[in-house]
């Protein structure tokens, strides 16, 4: 067998001495060939969705809020740490036999309804389809916890990488609580240095100079010294003005102006 990605060939290697092959014996090596060229396309496929896993899962992985990819079913084909962490937890999401659903009927039903609006059930038609699809949803008290974000990914737009049928990321977003900024994406946008980015980003998280001094295992003056710099680098002068600076970055790259809100 040959195509574009492998080429195979069979040889049968008889002694000098020996005449050639009879025709039952070609019938046999036609039928073996038969089966190795379904063994090879099973081995194909597994590698490709290995591939395909692999690079998924590491790109799932490096978010750092929680993050799931589900199917038309809810079934939970990756799940990164932080996911992991809030379906444990039991207070907001659960997971049962590999199936994803939120603890409240009113979240699951929000859930059925993003799907729905995807297109990844029923037979919506193309055009009114929606690529992102937001949603709140509560803990089992019936206060709001998180926004969830639904994200479509279907092949013919991602490579494939994420699977041969369409799916869905679901990235959550706690409503409460320090707000995470990404250091990296604090260099970039101001030229800091990697200390600087990693001190502007936890005082905007709410940390103070002291609680940073000994996070980092640096003197309070080391810290006070990389403030005046980031201050320096942004054009604020105080804590309270680099914290709101920093919050409006961006999180992760989401056009919420194409985002439909479920409510």
């Amino acid at each position: 067998m040959e195509d574009d990605e492998i080429a195979v060939i069979l040889a049968a290697i008889a002694h000098s001495d020996r005449p050639p092959l009879s025709q039952s014996e070609i019938t046999l090596l036609e039928r073996f060939r038969t089966h190795l060229i379904q063994a090879i396309e099973v081995y194909r496929t597994f590698q490709r969705g290995l591939m395909e896993s692999v690079v998924a899962r590491r790109m799932l992985d490096a978010l750092t809020q929680p993050v799931l990819l589900i199917d038309d079913t809810q079934y939970v084909h990756h799940a990164n740490t932080a996911a992991l962490d809030l379906i444990g937890a039991g207070r907001v999401a659960a997971e049962s036999n590999g199936t994803f659903n939120f603890r409240r009927a009113r979240d699951s039903g929000r859930l059925s309804a993003a799907l729905r609006q995807l297109g990844l059930t029923g037979d919506l038609p193309h055009e009114q389809r929606s690529g992102r699809v937001a949603f709140r949803v509560s803990d089992r008290l019936g206060e709001d916890s998180h926004l969830v974000v639904a994200i479509a990914v279907r092949p013919d737009e991602s490579m494939a990488v994420f699977g041969k049928t369409p799916r869905v990321i679901l990235l959550f977003h706690p409503l409460e609580g320090r707000k995470v900024i990404d250091p990296l994406i604090v260099s970039h946008a101001f030229s800091l240095t990697p200390a600087e980015a990693q001190v502007a980003a936890a005082i905007a998280a709410g940390a103070s100079l002291s609680e940073l001094a000994e996070a980092r295992g640096v003197s309070l003056e080391t810290v006070r010294s990389q403030l005046r710099g980031v201050f320096a680098k942004v054009g604020v002068s105080r804590q309270s003005d680099l914290a709101r600076v920093l919050s409006a970055l961006p999180q992760e790259n989401l056009d919420f102006s194409q985002t439909l809100i479920i409510r």
